[in-house]
């Protein structure tokens, strides 16, 4: 992300959060922040390092099956660099792309780098919409037909990104074919192909789809322990639902990783189930400090390797750029 990138997006999560704050009142934001139950927001926490692990565990799964060993500590560490650079860093280098580099580096393959990150953010996203099917499901009237068929359509829209080059012939051989289409489309091919063959890798798609979907539960079961610390009156149902609403939400480049929209649509969607916007703005700036608390963790990572030899590529201008 470019400095001006980093500036204007900054400005627009100020400015919702902001309105948000002004609209939820902050004295009542105050009562709910000074109510919290210290003993849920921990066990909050505990969900979110639990997550943090099956992601760990199943980014070095991936790169095992194309033959790189990585430890668990080591890719722990490249993580928790990602978190920092996402929150505290305005380089051009974002967290997953940094992971990238990092790995491409230790692995000394960049195409495995780059294939292994997109793989397992592809099959969280993908996890994500199967969790939120369900949420929707079970909990409709919190999100509403309109969000509904919306996060429905993109939904179906991934998985399709995924079955018709995996199950459709003439789409594998079109692929094929622009391969041979210049360097950059060449280049851009063999990063899908490279992604998509781990869905198809005998004896990896099963530990792969199973830890995606127990990061996405978690990630649910996250947000409602936050929701028992500041003693919201919220079904696990309406939060299977509204959790992977809003996470797609973020995903749209506008804020600072997601910062402003991330509390907006809490407020928006529990408003349906009857909670306050404080509390709802609460919730999520909740959880968001755990991410801040993976964060810090990174700078911590970062000033105990910053002379590894793998990590100094990440100082210079084009860095990110595996």
């Amino acid at each position: 992300m470019k400095p001006l990138q980093f500036i204007i997006k900054a400005v627009i999560s100020f400015v919702i959060l902001l309105f948000l704050v002004i609209y939820a009142e902050p004295a009542r934001l105050k009562v709910a922040f000074f109510g919290v139950d210290w003993v849920f927001w921990f066990l909050s926490l505990a969900l979110a390092l639990l997550a943090f692990a099956i992601s760990c565990l199943k980014w070095r799964r991936l790169l095992l099956s194309d033959g790189q060993e990585c430890t668990f500590s080591t890719l722990a560490g490249f993580y928790l660099l990602g978190y920092f650079f996402n929150n505290f860093l305005p380089t051009s280098v974002g967290g997953d792309a940094a992971r990238m580099f990092l790995v491409g580096k230790e692995c000394g393959n960049y195409r495995v780098g780059v294939n292994s990150v997109l793989a397992e953010r592809f099959s969280g996203l993908l996890a994500l919409v199967l969790v939120g099917f369900c949420g929707i499901l079970l909990a409709p009237s919190v999100i509403g037909p309109t969000f509904a068929g919306l996060f429905v359509g993109c939904g179906i829209f991934l998985w399709l990104l995924l079955l018709a080059p995996l199950a459709y012939l003439p789409v594998r051989t079109a692929l094929s074919d622009i391969k041979d289409r210049g360097r950059i489309l060449s280049w851009l091919v063999g990063v899908v192909q490279g992604t998509l063959h781990y869905f198809t890798r005998p004896g990896l798609f099963v530990p792969l789809a199973w830890t995606s979907l127990v990061y996405q539960l978690l990630a649910v079961a996250t947000y409602f322990a936050a929701a028992k610390a500041l003693h919201m009156e919220v079904a696990l149902a309406q939060m299977t639902a509204v959790v992977p609403v809003v996470t797609l939400l973020t995903l749209i480049p506008v804020s600072l990783n997601g910062l402003g929209v991330r509390e907006g649509g809490f407020a928006f969607f529990l408003a349906r189930a009857g909670v306050p916007g404080a509390d709802a703005i609460a919730l999520s700036l909740l959880v968001y400090a755990i991410s801040l608390v993976f964060s810090i963790a990174g700078a911590a990572v970062l000033i105990f390797y910053r002379n590894r030899s793998d990590l100094s590529g990440l100082w210079r201008p084009e860095a990110g750029n595996p």
